[in-house]
């Protein structure tokens, strides 16, 4: 899968966000004429415009908000060591800032546009080679610009995301409002007077939303608006599908890029390492939800690559 899929994916997942709204408005009858096409792409460009500008706001925010802190000198100059030898062998040059997370599994992600964090557990638990191997998948995420896409997509789906939380917190509240109401019926009906309050109040009630809806249009209003939801919490699924497909794709793209670097084996025995520290949750819903292949997996990988193994038939 190309690396500039992530960038295909935030794309069409604000085309199809920002098209459902203006279709979405347009049927409710707000527009009083049709929205030209460069209103609805000026719209598009402007979001993503935004997304990819706070991505590197957004990367300050969560760091703030994390277990994060600077390296100290001994452990800035061990991995400042092992970077070096990276962009020696990827003969590519690249501006990074380094990160310490208080974690004691071993770990080490790349995130925003430069920055690179490593967990203290991996300085603990690894060796320099280990943790060059790490490093250098990092490195790889930075070169293909996967943590600004990542921080880009967050952005984009920040919106949807709302609108699918609160629609959801909605719609429970009135499930549990309207069971509540029908088990209650039959014990106010038990009786000649409670059939006929609630026959009046149910008569008024009705009278008065058709009333509204035929005076002030309630009704396609919110046949609009519950459209839309529904249509966002359809993109939303089908494109965060997506986006964690192209993310277990990509780190096996960057573990093909450790071992073009010469650090395969490397890799390996880190991922074993890991992987000793994961859950090892291995079943259909947690390989569709995790943004990460299972170890094992890539470790297979690997072992092809090194032709350890035979390819897959």
């Amino acid at each position: 899968m190309s690396k500039y899929f992530q960038f295909v994916i935030i794309i069409f997942y604000t085309a199809f966000f920002v098209g459902g709204f203006f279709v979405a408005i347009g049927a409710a009858g707000m527009l009083h004429k049709p929205v030209r096409d460069t209103v609805v792409f000026m719209t598009i460009a402007v979001w993503l415009l935004c997304s990819f500008s706070v991505a590197g706001l957004m990367t300050d925010g969560w760091l703030l908000f994390r277990e994060v802190r600077r390296p100290v000198r001994e452990e800035e100059q061990r991995i400042r060591k092992c970077l070096d030898k990276i962009q020696e062998r990827a003969g590519r040059p690249a501006k990074y800032s380094l990160r310490i997370q208080e974690e004691k599994g071993p770990n080490s992600f790349a995130i925003g546009p430069h920055t690179i964090v490593v967990t203290s557990g991996a300085l603990e638990a690894l060796a320099d080679d280990e943790l060059t191997a790490i490093l250098a998948h990092g490195f790889g995420h930075l070169q293909t610009n996967d943590g600004t896409a990542a921080m880009a997509f967050a952005c984009t789906d920040w919106l949807p995301g709302e609108i699918h939380f609160f629609s959801g917190k909605i719609g429970a509240f009135a499930c549990r409002r309207s069971a509540r109401y029908f088990l209650s019926l039959p014990a106010r009906m038990s009786t000649v007077s409670g059939l006929i309050r609630s026959l009046i109040r149910s008569l008024i009630l009705a009278v008065m939303t058709g009333w509204m809806g035929w005076r002030f249009h309630i009704f396609r209003y919110l046949l609009a608006t519950i459209a839309f939801i529904m249509l966002t919490w359809i993109i939303r699924i089908v494109f965060r599908r997506l986006w964690l497909l192209n993310c277990r794709q990509s780190e096996y793209r960057q573990d093909e890029f450790v071992h073009g670097l010469g650090l395969g084996p490397e890799l390996r025995k880190a991922l074993l390492k890991i992987g000793a520290k994961s859950p090892g949750k291995i079943n259909f819903l947690y390989l569709l939800a995790s943004t990460h292949p299972l170890v094992p997996g890539r470790v297979r990988r690997l072992e092809r690559l090194e032709a350890h193994r035979a390819p897959a038939g």
